[in-house]
């Protein structure tokens, strides 16, 4: 990318490593898990937990733009797509870790982002060779498989706590 490329990136890097990450520690803090139990050495990861972040540390590791961008559109496309769903149904009486995670993945500014990455991903495909495409093609599938393992899981947990109350 030029550097005219760049900085839609470089803004978006700026939100996630300030108020997003300021989000999770808040919403931790708010919850009452300590920095022991969020400790990479402590913190259970479920199997699609642990396919997703292998995923992103291969991806960022080989180097390719076109995998970065691969697992960056399926997730952040998806938290669009979830934001978008209930940000009608914003309550504010709801906790922090609830109102602001919405608030930090819809609207026209993170729609701009996804459009940025998309955008990205589409300009790179064409020029990628056919077994760059098809890795491409394999590591996007492999993340909407985890995504949808993740909220799957999520969901199961959310159910079998509401069955043991």
């Amino acid at each position: 990318p030029t550097l005219k490329d760049r900085i839609p990136g470089c803004q978006f890097l700026a939100v996630i490593t300030g108020p997003e990450n300021t989000y999770f520690e808040r919403s931790f803090e708010a919850l009452g898990v300590t920095a022991e139990q969020r400790s990479e050495e402590s913190m259970p990861n479920s199997a699609a937990t642990q396919g997703f972040l292998n995923l992103m540390r291969d991806s960022a590791e080989s180097g390719k733009l076109e995998l970065m961008l691969s697992v960056l559109v399926v997730a952040e496309w998806s938290y669009l797509s979830w934001g978008d769903r209930v940000k009608g149904r914003r309550d504010p009486s709801k906790p922090l870790w609830c109102m602001e995670w919405i608030d930090l993945h819809c609207g026209d500014y993170f729609e701009s982002v996804i459009a940025y990455l998309r955008g990205l991903l589409d300009e790179v495909g064409p020029q990628l060779s056919e077994d760059a495409s098809n890795k491409c093609k394999e590591t996007f599938l492999q993340a909407v498989e985890l995504e949808v393992a993740f909220f799957d899981h999520a969901w199961s947990v959310h159910q079998e706590n509401n069955r043991l109350s």
